[in-house]
């Protein structure tokens, strides 16, 4: 049996103008019902119509919260763990470049020392003049050197 044939059952001996009403009212009360539930009016029933924009951002945001409270806490260990690093390395390269001026600043002094000529003399005491406000810099003390007499 298929859907003309069916129609025709229910119809039985209704004239064509009176089928054509028939139709029209159900094709209108169709109609009716799918904009009462587009609008939400047929939330009772279960049917819960359109989805209006602020309970849509606000479902987008619940679902996003989480994840952003993720994010800061991943960012957050991150920037943790590189200043460490960061930390660490200009404590390092600090302490390299401490050794590097002090090895600098004993050689300097044990040329000065060893040598007769007053012109190399004033050039080491002013090479280890630099040498020693950079060692300042980076102790905030002075390097102590050994006396010429102490060689």
């Amino acid at each position: 049996m298929n859907f003309s044939e069916m129609i025709d059952v229910l119809m039985f001996d209704s004239s064509p103008s009176e089928r054509l009403k028939t139709l029209r009212v159900f094709f209108r009360l169709g109609i009716l019902v799918c904009i009462l539930w587009v609008v939400g009016l047929l939330s009772p029933l279960g049917l819960s119509g359109m989805a209006r924009a602020d309970e849509v951002d606000k479902k987008i945001k619940d679902a996003i919260d989480p994840i952003n409270a993720q994010l800061a806490e991943i960012r957050d260990k991150e920037l943790s763990s590189i200043k460490t690093k960061l930390e660490d390395s200009a404590r390092i390269q600090r302490r390299i470049l401490t050794a590097q001026i002090s090895s600098q600043l004993r050689d300097l002094n044990r040329l000065r020392c060893s040598t007769g000529d007053m012109i190399v003399r004033q050039r080491m005491e002013q090479d280890i003049e630099e040498a020693e406000q950079q060692y300042l810099i980076l102790t905030s003390e002075r390097y102590p050197l050994t006396a010429c007499k102490d060689l």
